[in-house]
């Protein structure tokens, strides 16, 4: 049994010294696919988690199995509720009050210098953009970023919008749901931007299930992970050669950069976008709210179920359809 601190704080369970379940993004991963809790894991032991790990951490860690939970994945970003409730969401007309959206609730350091950037560019409206910490002017420095600029008022001051329990994905969907209807894109801020390997969350689901465009501060082939593995659409007016950029702050001001000529565009533009990309659009909402992307998930599970799930998992309806899928499945 591993008995470092570390190590036991991700480790959701364990059923023997080399079978390991860890559980959420367990700390990121370096240049070279290095990851300080795999580094803990000893020889031939086996580790489920919520990755889709890309071929370079495997080469990295090849005394250790690395395999994708499609129930933990499931579990851990609510995406039965998530499904469920796109499928319920009314979808307003296409008259668009804002540019940017983006809700940025964690004190991460990443977040700051998006805030900053934004406030810099003059696209952060505090209707559309949460701000739920006050400004860290070193870390934004730090990242090469323009603070002198800042006006000492938005340092302090906080946008709070009314999703404060991240795990409430009903009500945090209902609640953010008109205000990404509103906007022309919404920026999603996921965590560990600062890693090289990708961990997508249910965020990126949101604007999906309200039938808009969308973007993700993450880390590198993010976008292309939701494409190539996921199996849901990117936007072609979207240039996505930011995707690909290992450092997080050039990959940011590259993203902004690629956005700045849509920021010029009227709201008719905008709204022609939309309907020029609404095959798009509405093909990536189906996934989601006919359960296709739910199922998606499960053909990618590579974890054999057992009795412990049943019992961890009772009460679940990501667990309820994961084995009708499954079943599914072994039918076809």
């Amino acid at each position: 049994m591993v008995s470092n601190n570390d190590l036991d704080w991700w480790v959701w369970s364990q059923s023997n010294d080399k079978t390991f379940l860890l559980t959420d993004h367990f700390g990121s991963f370096d240049a070279h696919n290095r990851n300080q809790i795999l580094d803990q894991l000893p020889a031939g032991s086996t580790c489920y988690s919520e990755y889709i790990f890309p071929d370079a951490v495997k080469a990295a860690y090849p005394d250790i199995e690395l395999k994708f939970s499609a129930l933990m994945f499931l579990h851990g970003n609510s995406i039965f509720n998530v499904s469920n409730t796109a499928a319920n969401l009314e979808h307003g007309s296409l008259e668009f009050k804002n540019f940017i959206c983006s809700f940025n609730r964690s004190n991460q350091k990443t977040r700051h210098w998006l805030i900053a950037a934004l406030n810099n560019l003059g696209w952060l409206n505090p209707r559309y953009v949460s701000k739920h910490f006050e400004l860290d002017l070193q870390q934004i420095s730090l990242a090469g970023l323009d603070s002198d600029s800042i006006d000492p008022d938005f340092i302090k001051k906080t946008f709070i919008f009314d999703y404060t329990d991240p795990t409430d994905h009903v009500h945090n969907m209902t609640a953010l749901s008109p205000l990404i209807q509103d906007s022309f894109v919404n920026l999603v801020t996921e965590s560990m931007i600062d890693s090289n390997v990708p961990f997508p969350t249910e965020k990126f689901l949101y604007p999906i299930a309200n039938k808009r465009l969308w973007l993700a501060f993450a880390p590198p082939n993010y976008h292309k992970m939701i494409n190539q593995v996921f199996k849901l659409e990117l936007y072609p007016c979207f240039d996505y050669y930011f995707d690909s950029i290992f450092d997080p702050v050039q990959r940011m001001k590259a993203m902004l950069g690629m956005l700045e000529p849509y920021s010029r565009m009227s709201r008719k533009e905008w709204k022609n976008l939309y309907i020029k990309f609404q095959p798009i659009i509405e093909y990536n909402y189906n996934q989601l709210a006919n359960f296709d992307f739910f199922r998606t998930i499960v053909n990618l599970d590579q974890r054999p179920m057992n009795y412990d799930d049943l019992v961890t998992f009772q009460t679940s309806s990501n667990l309820k359809y994961f084995l009708e899928c499954k079943e599914q499945s072994g039918r076809a």
